[in-house]
């Protein structure tokens, strides 16, 4: 499979190395409930609080790049989380907490 993209000049300068990555997922079954994603996200809850400390979270490179991402689009993520970011249980405070929901 092979796409072309072009990006805007002010996109190439902001973000010299983005690119695109396609995936494909096969045999997918649909279910009404289903609790594994609740223990997965029970458990990476509770690792999270395990390894990072709130005050430091934000120097983790992982959430540094993510942060810096959102800096460079002109979106403060300390104010504004982005669309599908939720922070019921989540184990840093909330501007840094991501949750991708299932159903």
């Amino acid at each position: 499979m092979q796409i072309k993209v072009e990006w805007s000049q002010e996109v190439s300068q902001k973000f010299p190395e983005l690119a695109i990555c396609v995936g494909m997922i096969q045999n997918i079954k649909v279910q009404k409930e289903n609790e594994q994603p609740k223990i997965l996200k029970k458990k990476a809850c509770e690792e999270a609080r395990a390894n990072y400390d709130a005050e430091t979270l934000k120097d983790n490179p992982t959430v540094r790049a993510y942060m810096d991402m959102y800096w460079k689009l002109d979106i403060d993520p300390t104010k504004t989380r982005p669309s599908g970011s939720f922070a019921t249980e989540s184990p840093a405070p909330q501007r840094f907490a991501h949750h991708i929901h299932s159903r």
